[in-house]
């Protein structure tokens, strides 16, 4: 048999479990062939063929398949690529309905490539299709990032990856206990973690290397300390070895008054504003406060002047007919060691 160019095809099967790039992994004649003492590659192209039947994890970064190179996952097999995978020319990457890909970086489709989905595809990244190149098959794709492209076809049932089981709660009256589990296939090199006061803007608050000798699957846990009032948003994100990040949800968390008796309390009333409330700011004593109305996006439109003021109380008024189109805005109030916010409705 021949390739388009007259080449001899060269054929590669996986004989074991193991490193795509091992040696012992593959044999030139079947599954249960001889070793052959070479590997197919990172770059797959015209006059090889690759056929995979056990579990391999490819370290290559990119993966390539170009030209009329062709890689078949069948029989149950599985890949892992710990990188990049990039299918361009007329390629094809076939997965049979038993069998699995997982890629944990971005997949690249383009020119003329095809990807057959009857299996299932993990993607832990954007994929991208370009070109008169195409995704199909009646398979399923398990997606963290974007599909963008018009040749990813509708019959592929695609699902969002949870990649980290992330939960946080009061372990006391100050403080936020966060606990998370991490999903990712490959290890771990570090975990981020980050706060926000407002669900938009986020401050990292810690970066946690993994331990060697710690199963990655196994719960890890933070403390955040000595917070005030309010309520704070979380996150962390898991990066492996190859600098791949994976982010959980978000979660909110309040710390309230009763919670917290010393700490400083931020009100509007009513909410919504119709037409007009009031801002007030309660318990902050031996505190300057500046308090700024923003937008959305975390714009600031104004700042708010006092109407009454006293050691224990100050008190704001909010009109729409002033300076305000209705909708969401959020009341910011800072010092020089804290910050209060707090949504507010004006119609």
């Amino acid at each position: 048999m021949t390739a388009s160019s007259q080449e001899e095809l060269k054929s590669y099967y996986s004989r074991s479990d193991g490193s795509y790039e091992s040696k012992a992994s593959w044999s030139d004649s079947d599954h249960n062939g001889p070793r052959t003492g070479i590997n197919p590659g990172c770059k797959i192209t015209s006059g090889s063929e690759v056929l995979i039947e056990d579990s391999l994890i490819k370290e290559c970064n990119p993966m390539i398949i170009n030209e009329m190179g062709r890689v078949l996952v069948r029989n149950g097999g599985k890949l892992e690529i710990n990188g990049d995978l990039e299918i361009y020319g007329k390629a094809i990457l076939e997965i049979d309905p038993s069998s699995t890909v997982t890629i944990n970086g971005q997949l690249t489709l383009s020119g003329g490539a095809q990807l057959i989905i009857d299996g299932n595809l993990n993607a832990h990244g954007n994929i991208s299709v370009t070109g008169s190149a195409n995704a199909c098959g009646n398979g399923q794709a398990n997606v963290s990032g974007a599909i963008s492209g018009k040749g990813w076809c509708n019959s592929i049932h695609v699902l969002p990856i949870e990649l980290i089981d992330f939960s946080a709660r009061l372990s006391d009256d100050t403080n936020i206990l966060l606990e998370w589990s991490p999903k990712l296939g490959t290890p771990s090199d570090k975990f981020i973690l980050e706060r926000s006061s407002n669900g938009m803007t986020f401050k990292e608050i810690a970066v946690l290397k993994e331990d060697d000798q710690t199963s990655n699957d196994d719960l890890k846990r933070y403390v955040d300390e000595g917070l005030r009032t309010g309520t704070f948003y979380y996150r962390v994100t898991q990066v492996n070895f190859l600098n791949v990040f994976k982010a959980s949800k978000l979660i909110a968390v309040s710390i309230t008054k009763a919670a917290n008796s010393d700490a400083c309390e931020l009100l509007v009333n009513p909410n919504p504003c119709v037409p007009s409330c009031t801002v007030t700011l309660n318990d902050c004593p031996n505190s300057v406060y500046k308090t700024f109305v923003m937008d959305g996006a975390g714009r600031t439109i104004s700042e708010l002047i006092p109407i009454s003021k006293t050691k224990q109380r100050i008190e704001y008024h909010l009109n729409k007919d002033n300076f305000m189109l209705p909708g969401v805005y959020i009341i910011r109030a800072t010092s020089e060691s804290d910050s209060l916010y707090k949504k507010v409705m004006i119609r």
